[in-house]
């Protein structure tokens, strides 16, 4: 299907591993930003040695149930810099625990998270700010912090590949889609957004974190409670000031830095 659609870079997915090396070994090499092996049941072999240095998205459909599943993915660390995509359902900071620990990087698969999950997503920050061993980046957490830090404008859209005036999802059976937020309620289809689709309505609401969030969480429902996102972004925020602020000291030489 890469001939249908131009120039344009690719992100390829299958959840057979051979079918990846395939690809791997064609001629769109420069076109593929990343190949996504949507099924850890299968075994990582076939792409080991193809394309070194292309990075492989392991897609992780149930946390707790493919959590050890992840263990046989290592050899990819060989050859290729290896991400996993945790969906954030009941469970899924045990399997975030293991990814980083693997020295695999890590992006939250996240919607409207409830409650306890913003409880638990909330832990996962607390680990990935402070504890020592977390040596690879956790997203959408990582690019956010230093969007604070460097006082830039970027979106949850690009930080999470959905920004549809960048990325589109292509079906299995070939249908060009802006993503799977944008799906018709009823099922029949999908709605292609203009400019400022929610973020009139965050602007309405004077939100603090429309810079960075510009509406993310306000779809697919758009009467979701931001409140617990929110705390989220404003412990992203804490935590990079204070970042700011011990560079600065360390810069001037001030007692607090010696």
């Amino acid at each position: 299907m890469a001939s249908g659609h131009g120039d344009s870079n690719l992100i390829i997915r299958s959840r057979d591993p051979s079918e990846l090396a395939e690809c791997l070994c064609s001629g769109n090499l420069q076109r593929i930003c990343h190949v996504q092996v949507t099924g850890l049941d299968s075994e990582p072999d076939p792409l080991v040695e193809k394309g070194p240095g292309v990075p492989v998205d392991l897609v992780v459909g149930n946390p707790l149930e493919e959590l050890p599943l992840l263990y046989r993915w290592t050899p990819l660390l060989t050859n290729h810099p290896v991400r996993a995509t945790i969906p954030v359902a009941a469970g899924f900071s045990k399997a975030v625990k293991l990814a980083v620990a693997l020295n695999f990087a890590v992006k939250l698969d996240v919607l409207q998270p409830g409650p306890p999950l913003v409880e638990e997503l909330h832990r996962v920050l607390h680990a990935y700010l402070h504890q020592t061993a977390v040596t690879q980046p956790v997203e959408y957490f990582h690019s956010l912090l230093l969007a604070f830090y460097r006082r830039e404008r970027l979106t949850l859209w690009t930080v999470q590949e959905e920004d549809p005036g960048l990325y589109r999802h292509v079906t299995d059976d070939g249908l060009v889609t802006p993503g799977r937020r944008f799906k018709v309620p009823d099922g029949s289809g999908y709605f292609v957004p203009e400019p400022g689709f929610v973020i009139r309505e965050c602007e309405s609401a004077r939100c603090e974190h429309i810079e960075h969030c510009a509406g993310y969480f306000r779809l697919p429902a758009r009467e979701y409670d931001c409140e617990g996102v929110k705390s989220l972004f404003r412990v992203l925020k804490g935590a990079a000031e204070d970042l700011r602020s011990d560079l600065d000291s360390y810069d001037s030489g001030s007692p607090k830095a010696r």
